[in-house]
């Protein structure tokens, strides 16, 4: 009897444990979790408080729950210290809606493409887990060919306070670190952050606007040099191992389909010799 009474005590401090939100992942997570503030709001209304949310730091995984293998993409920008020396960059922020979740990628060092989001359909939050449908039409730049993206993630709420959200996820997708290694699970902490510091969200456009926008400019460009210029390029791509004749023809084909039929095809006969 006494034995019994000591596995129904355990059991007792083990889920009370979890409910508390003193679960331990790991000595980081476990230490950001108990550093938030207490409240009393539900999580959908912090969620939806913030103008922006920004990335607070994010470490993937390759099994759910924090388990397995950790990769750290700031790990190689790190000093003797341990702090991260990193600049430049993409810039992301985030905003959660009634029932939509937008991504926002800025375009850092490259004034001529507009910063974009995408936008998924978010479920209502039911203790703590939540999904995003995403649907959109991306651009493969290996082929460049327009190809349909779908993407169901599933969402796990660990903790919150009024200016922070962690949360497990599949949904930023897999990294991959030197060896190859998958991780397609992340734990992410999400800070709040302000659109004054982030006026680029502003003039975000949506990603199908984007790619238009990259299209345009680059057509324009190749098609106000000259014939030399072109030939140049092309014999320096190919030439230097940078580049395929294939992903030379579909590059052209795609950006510029009038000046890959009266000019660029011409070019490429040579190589295809």
């Amino acid at each position: 009897m006494k034995k019994i009474l000591t596995l129904v005590i355990a059991v007792v401090a083990l889920t009370s444990c979890i409910d508390g939100n003193n679960f331990v992942y790991n000595e980081h997570w476990d230490n950001e979790i108990n550093a938030l503030e207490k409240t009393d709001l539900p999580v959908t209304a912090i969620m939806q408080s913030a103008e922006l949310w920004g990335d607070g730091g994010i470490l993937y995984y390759t099994e759910p729950n924090g388990k397995g293998k950790e990769y750290d993409p700031l790990d190689k920008y790190r000093n003797e210290d341990g702090i991260a020396i990193y600049s430049g960059g993409t810039s992301e922020k985030y905003t959660f809606g009634h029932n939509t979740f937008r991504h926002y990628v800025s375009s850092v060092g490259i004034e001529t493409y507009p910063s974009y989001w995408v936008e998924a359909v978010m479920t209502e939050v039911v203790d703590n887990y939540f999904t995003t449908e995403l649907n959109y039409v991306g651009l493969n730049y290996h082929k460049f060919q327009l190809t349909p993206v779908s993407k169901t993630s599933h969402w796990k709420i660990l903790a919150y306070d009024e200016k922070n959200i962690i949360c497990e996820t599949d949904f930023f997708g897999r990294k991959k670190d030197d060896d190859g290694t998958e991780y397609p699970y992340a734990i992410v902490h999400f800070k709040i952050s302000s659109l004054t510091d982030h006026g680029w969200v502003k003039n975000a456009v949506s990603y199908e606007e984007r790619l238009e926008a990259e299209r345009k400019h680059l057509q324009d460009f190749y098609e106000s040099v000259n014939t030399e210029y072109l030939e140049k390029q092309i014999a320096s791509w190919i030439t230097s191992g940078e580049q395929t004749i294939e992903w030379v023809d579909a590059y052209f084909k795609y950006y510029c389909p009038e000046l890959y039929e009266s000019t660029i095809k011409y070019i490429l006969e040579q190589y295809k010799q």
